[in-house]
C-alpha cells in the first residue's frame, strides 16, 4: 500500500472484542485485543491483549461461552477489571488523536460495547470517535460494498442458502490466508488486517476512497439530503442480485437529528409505501441494524451518517457492474424523476412523520443506569468532570466521597457508587456496600439472564451432543454461577 495523506490521520487502531453476549448494556467485554498499524498496514508497536474480569452482577451467556471458547475461570483468573484496562491500556491509546478505529462489524458490535464500557466508567463514551483527528470505519461494510461493485481479485465464499458469506474467518480462508482461531480476540484482529491488505491490493481506488470518505461530515455530504441527488450505500437484508447494495436518494433527516438521513431506495418497489406503517418500518429498520435475516427489503430506510457509514456516489456503479447486478439504470432515473415530481416539503414531512412514530415496549422495568446510555442522552461535562476526578482517586486506592458530590443526575451517582464498589471494595461507605450486594442480587434473580435461567440453559446445552467439546467450559461456567448464589444467598 503507498502511503497516503488524508484528513493528517497517521495510523489504524484494529481491535477486537469477545463478550458475555450482545447486549451492550448488560453483558460485558472479556477479552479485548488492539494494534495499531501505519497506513501501509505495518504493525506499530506491540499489541493490546487482555482478558476483563466479568462484575458480579454480570452472567455470561452459555451461548456466548462456547462461541468463543473462552474458560470463566481463566478469564477471573487472569484479567483485569474493566475499570484497568480502561485507564491503563485504553485511555493514553484512544486519546493519542489522528487514528482511525476500525474491526470487522465493529459499528454493529464493538464500538457499542466499548462505548458502554467507557460511560460505565463515566467518560465520554463518544469522544474516541471523532477528537483529535480520529475517526472510524467498518471492515465488514466496506467488504460488503465491494462485493457489489469492485468484486474484482477477491474470492468470496458460499455460505448457506447458497450465500456469499462475509463471515471473517471464512473470507480470510477463501483468499489464502493462515486463518487463525475464530472468536478469540487477537486471531480476529490479525484477520481483520490481513483483509484490509488484501482489499487495498485488489481495489486500491476503493479503498483508498472509502478511506478519504471516512468521516461523518464525508458521509453527511455523500448523502446530500434535500438535493435529489443519487448515492450508493449499503443495507439489510441481502438479495440476490444486488446483495446489500442500495441506490438511494436522501429526503430528510429526522426532526432534531441531523445525522439521521431517511431515504428511499430506488432498487425497490415504491408500491410497498403506500400501506406501510411508521410502527412497520422502524421495526424493520430495527431488525436490519441487528443484523436480521428474516426481513423483508422496503423502499424507505435510514443512514445514521456517523455509524461508520459507507456512501459513495451513484457515478461509481459503472454500466458493466449495473448490468452484473441486474440494474436498470433507466429505471433508477424513472423513479426519481417521479419521486423530484412529488412536493417535497410534503414528501418530508410524510416520511418524518412515518419514521418518529415511537411505540411502547410492554412489561419493560426501568432501566437501571448502566443501561442508558442511549436512553438518558449524554451524561453532563459536570459529572464527566467529577468522573475523572473519581477515576483519578480510585487509581490511588484512595477514592473521592461519592455522596459529598454534586452530581447533576441520579444515574451518574448510582455509576459513581458501582464503580468505586467494583474496584475499592475495601474503601465502601456502609451505604455503597448494602447498595450494590442488593443491586448485584436483584440482577442474580432476574427472570430473564439471571442465575437459575442460565443454570437451565447450560443443563439444556449439556445435553446436547452438538456441544460435547464445550463441556468443560460449560461446567466452569455452572461452577461460578453456583459459587456467585451463595455468595448472595441466592
Amino acid at each position: 500500500m503507498n502511503r497516503f495523506n488524508s484528513k493528517n490521520t497517521e495510523q489504524f487502531f484494529f481491535y477486537d472484542l469477545e463478550t458475555t453476549g450482545v447486549n451492550p448494556s448488560q453483558d460485558r467485554i472479556v477479552q479485548f485485543a488492539g494494534v495499531f498499524t501505519d497506513l501501509n498496514l505495518n504493525y506499530l508497536g506491540d499489541p493490546i491483549v487482555s482478558y476483563v474480569k466479568i462484575p458480579d452482577e454480570v452472567i455470561p451467556h452459555p451461548e456466548a461461552i462456547c462461541t468463543t471458547g473462552l474458560d470463566v475461570a481463566t478469564i477471573q483468573a487472569e484479567g483485569v477489571t474493566e475499570f484497568e484496562i480502561l485507564t491503563s491500556k485504553l485511555e493514553p491509546l484512544l486519546t493519542r488523536g489522528n487514528t482511525c478505529i476500525i474491526g470487522f462489524n465493529s459499528s454493529n458490535f464493538d464500538d457499542n460495547f466499548l462505548r458502554h464500557a467507557l460511560y460505565r466508567n463515566l467518560y465520554p463514551a463518544y469522544e474516541h470517535e471523532w477528537k483529535n483527528g480520529n475517526s472510524r470505519m467498518d471492515l465488514l461494510a466496506i467488504f460488503r460494498f465491494a462485493h457489489s461493485i469492485r468484486p474484482d481479485g477477491i474470492q468470496w465464499p458460499i455460505g448457506e442458502e447458497d450465500r456469499p458469506s462475509f463471515s471473517l474467518v471464512n473470507l480470510a480462508n477463501a483468499n489464502g490466508f493462515a486463518t487463525h482461531d475464530a472468536h478469540d480476540a487477537m486471531a480476529d484482529v490479525r484477520n481483520t488486517i490481513d483483509l484490509a491488505k488484501l482489499l487495498n491490493s485488489r481495489q486500491p481506488r476503493l479503498w483508498k476512497y472509502l478511506y478519504d470518505h471516512r468521516t461523518t461530515n464525508d458521509a453527511v455530504e455523500g448523502i446530500a439530503s434535500g438535493t435529489g441527488q443519487p448515492f450508493l450505500t449499503i443495507g439489510r437484508p441481502f438479495e440476490e442480485s444486488i446483495g446489500y447494495l442500495r441506490v438511494a436518494v436522501a429526503i430528510t433527516t429526522l426532526l432534531n437529528q441531523a445525522r439521521r438521513f431517511v431515504c428511499i431506495d430506488l432498487t425497490q418497489d415504491l408500491g410497498k409505501l403506500e400501506n406501510a406503517s411508521g410502527k412497520d418500518l422502524r421495526e424493520i429498520a430495527e431488525k436490519e441494524r441487528g443484523n436480521r435475516t428474516d426481513v423483508e427489503c422496503m423502499p424507505v430506510f435510514e443512514v445514521r451518517s456517523n455509524q461508520a457509514a459507507v456512501v459513495a456516489p451513484y457515478k461509481v456503479l459503472r454500466d458493466a457492474d449495473a448490468e452484473r447486478l441486474g440494474l436498470s439504470k433507466s429505471e433508477i432515473d424513472e423513479k426519481l424523476a417521479a419521486i423530484s415530481q412529488l412536493p417535497q416539503a410534503q414528501l418530508r414531512r410524510t416520511l418524518q412523520s412515518l419514521w418518529d412514530v415511537t411505540y411502547d415496549e410492554e412489561g419493560e422495568e426501568e432501566p437501571i443506569a448502566e443501561e442508558q446510555l442511549y436512553a438518558g442522552g449524554f451524561v453532563k461535562n459536570i459529572d464527566l468532570a467529577h468522573g475523572a476526578r473519581l477515576r483519578e482517586s480510585i487509581r490511588r486506592n484512595s477514592p473521592l466521597s461519592v455522596q459529598s458530590t454534586r452530581w447533576s443526575e441520579l444515574r451518574s451517582k448510582e455509576l459513581a457508587d458501582r464503580l468505586v464498589s467494583r474496584n475499592c471494595p475495601k474503601h465502601q461507605t456502609q451505604e455503597q456496600k448494602q447498595s450494590y450486594y442488593e443491586f448485584v442480587k436483584k440482577r442474580l434473580q432476574n427472570p430473564v439472564f439471571g442465575a437459575n435461567v442460565r443454570l437451565q440453559e447450560i443443563d439444556r446445552l449439556l445435553g446436547d451432543n452438538d456441544h460435547l467439546a464445550h463441556v468443560e467450559i460449560l461446567q466452569s461456567l455452572k461452577d461460578h454461577i453456583k459459587n456467585l448464589k451463595a455468595t448472595y444467598g441466592i
